[in-house]
């Protein structure tokens, strides 16, 4: 159905050819959320993917919101990367 006042964020990306260069086997991706004017301490983490998948479809976000987004890569021994 139709919801007024909401919309729908879809993300997409690339991975980075770095990691396969370094020899590192991404087995996760996490996907964070903030408004646009919190601090960087605020990243809310919305979700967990696996490490081939490249979308995420952020569903019923407040059509009023300013959000900015942050993927992280997780490798298969639990190390995250930095959100930039």
């Amino acid at each position: 159905g139709f919801f007024s006042g909401y919309t729908l964020n879809i993300l997409t990306w690339e991975a980075d050819p770095e990691n396969t260069e370094m020899g590192f086997v991404i087995s996760a991706q996490r996907v964070y959320r903030k408004t646009r004017t919190e601090d960087n301490s605020r990243w809310a983490r919305i979700a967990e993917l696996q490490g081939s998948i490249r979308t995420y479809e952020d569903r019923n976000v407040p059509s009023d919101s300013d959000y900015v987004y942050a993927v992280t890569c997780v490798d298969d021994e639990g190390n995250e990367s930095a959100i930039y």
